[in-house]
């Protein structure tokens, strides 16, 4: 589809980026805050090729990353543009403060 007539549709600008990026670079890194503004869906739902989501290890934080993950896959599939599923890895980044206490203190750390 031409690049003025995909920018007319309603998400065409931004699938237009996408696809002129996906051109020019072999990998992207967006970082976004979360999936649930519209922004972060943007980020989340129709950039990404691969979605990583990085949370701690508490279990707020990996319901939290559930939820993201699970709320991107229903909004790619009610996108207009034609997507495979979104592969998503989840990966733990820190241990909060206590926690590393308590390892240290014991000396697992």
């Amino acid at each position: 589809m031409g690049g003025a007539v995909q920018r007319a549709r309603p998400g065409g600008f931004l699938e237009w980026v996408r696809e002129e990026w996906k051109r020019e670079y072999d990998v992207i890194l967006v970082d976004s805050r979360t999936g649930v503004t519209e922004i972060g869906g943007i980020c989340t739902v129709q950039l990404p090729d691969f979605l990583a989501i990085l949370s701690p290890r508490t279990s707020r934080g990996l319901e939290g990353a559930i939820d993201v993950a699970v709320r991107a896959g229903e909004a790619m599939d009610a996108l207009p543009f034609d997507r495979p599923r979104l592969p998503t890895l989840p990966i733990v980044t820190r241990f909060e403060a206590t926690t590393e206490s308590i390892l240290l203190s014991s000396g697992s750390a």
